[in-house]
C-alpha cells in the first residue's frame, strides 16, 4: 500500500496524480484501493483566514475578556498549523495584555481603569453644565453636551435622563420615553 497525494483526474488508462513537484503519475485503476477527498492548501488557508476573520467579529461582541480568550482557545484547535494560526496568537496576546491591564469595554472602547475614571469627571463636568443650560432653557446647548457624554458612555445613566428631559421639553414624547426607559 502506497500513498499519493495530488491533484487527481480520471483518464482512460486510469487516475493520473499531478504531485506538488508537478510530476504526473498514472495509476491503474486496478490498484487504487480508496481516493480521499481534501481541500487544497490554498483552501485551508483561505478558509482558516475565514474562520478568523469570524471569530474576530464575533468577539466584537462580547464585553468580557475572559469569554473573548475561551473562543480564541477553542479557534486555535481549528487554526493549527495554517498562516491565520499565528495571527490567532497575536490577538490573544493583545486580548491577554487587556486583561492584565484591567481593561474594560466602555461604549464599544476598550479602555483601562485610568482612562475611565477620566471620562467620567468629565462627563459628570458635562452633564452638570448641562443641568444649569437646562434651567436657562437652552436646549440646543444642553443637548450637545448631553450627547458628547452619551457618545463616551451610552449607558449613562445621568446622560439618559437629561436626554429624556430635553426631548420631553422639545415635545418629542416618544424620544423622551425611550430616553427614560433607558435610564431605567
Amino acid at each position: 500500500g502506497e500513498r499519493v497525494e495530488g491533484d487527481l483526474r480520471r483518464s482512460t488508462t486510469g487516475w493520473e496524480v499531478t504531485q506538488a513537484d508537478g510530476t504526473v503519475r498514472i495509476i491503474p485503476e486496478s490498484e487504487v484501493v480508496s481516493i480521499q477527498a481534501s481541500g487544497s492548501a490554498a483552501d485551508a488557508s483561505g478558509s482558516a483566514n475565514a474562520r478568523l476573520a469570524s471569530l474576530r467579529r464575533a468577539v466584537e461582541n462580547l464585553s468580557d475578556i475572559n469569554q473573548i480568550l475561551e473562543r480564541y482557545q477553542q479557534a486555535m484547535k481549528q487554526l493549527s498549523g495554517t498562516p491565520a494560526e499565528a495571527e490567532a496568537q497575536a490577538d490573544i496576546e493583545k486580548w491577554k495584555s487587556y486583561q492584565q491591564k484591567g481593561m474594560v469595554k466602555v461604549g464599544g472602547r476598550w479602555l483601562t481603569p485610568d482612562e475611565i475614571a477620566e471620562i467620567e469627571e468629565t462627563n459628570l463636568q458635562r452633564v452638570e453644565q448641562a443641568k444649569g443650560l437646562l434651567k436657562q432653557s437652552r436646549l440646543k446647548d444642553a443637548a450637545a453636551l448631553v450627547d458628547a457624554v452619551l457618545k463616551d458612555d451610552p449607558e449613562n445613566v445621568a446622560g439618559l435622563y437629561l436626554k429624556g428631559l430635553i426631548a420631553y421639553r422639545q415635545d418629542q414624547i416618544p424620544a423622551a420615553r425611550r430616553a427614560f426607559e433607558q435610564a431605567a
